[in-house]
């Protein structure tokens, strides 16, 4: 006998044995839906309730272990990135002059984006001031315009000069073709700082 013959004979009476378990569940189980249905209802819920309760289980384990697993990369990259800069920069250098700059660029790159918030409030209060009939820019290009400025900050990789350049020009378009009265203008911004600064 090889071992092929014995694979075959294995897995011949595997199958007959699950064939014949199989077969004297469903003949239980249709016995018990027929005399007893609550017990059966019973049973399923049962047993629902504990599937239900070992994947939970083991999904909230897998979750923590997760959790703890990045926890633990993140420290010790943290740490391997430190003790990196500070062989390289030495202490000094780099408590001094590169953390600082670092948190300037940080707090630069978040400034710019309510710069751009603040001149948008600007351009969105000029039409106050201004002959709405006399205005040839509709609120919804300014809304458009300031969509398409926050979406290029969004993505500065993808900014270009000349991008930079159509934003610029299609912005002073809007403030030449909106017939603005600067002096009405400048005397609501006063009103408002002296408002705020009362």
């Amino acid at each position: 006998m090889d071992v092929s013959t014995v694979l075959g004979y294995v897995f011949n009476l595997a199958s007959s044995v699950f064939g014949v378990v199989f077969r004297s569940s469903l003949t239980v189980l249709l016995w018990l839906s027929h005399n007893y249905p609550g017990a059966l209802n019973a049973i399923f819920a049962i047993a629902g309730i504990y599937t239900a309760y070992k994947m939970g289980r083991r999904f909230v384990s897998i979750w923590i272990g997760f959790m703890v697993m990045a926890l633990k990369f993140f420290a010790i990259n943290v740490t391997l990135i430190a003790l990196v800069l500070l062989y390289l920069r030495g202490p000094d250098r780099l408590l001094n002059n590169d953390i600082p700059m670092v948190s300037s660029w940080w707090t630069m790159s978040q400034s710019q984006f309510s710069n751009v918030a603040r001149a948008g409030s600007f351009l969105a209060s000029i039409p106050r001031h201004t002959d709405g009939d006399a205005n040839p820019v509709s609120d919804e290009e300014v809304v458009d315009y300031l969509e398409q400025v926050r979406d290029r900050m969004e993505n500065p990789d993808e900014v270009s000069f000349d991008d930079v350049q159509d934003m610029v020009n299609q912005g002073w378009q809007y403030v030449q073709h909106a017939n603005i009265d600067w002096r009405d203008v400048g005397s609501n911004l006063y009103q408002q700082w002296a408002a705020r600064n009362a």
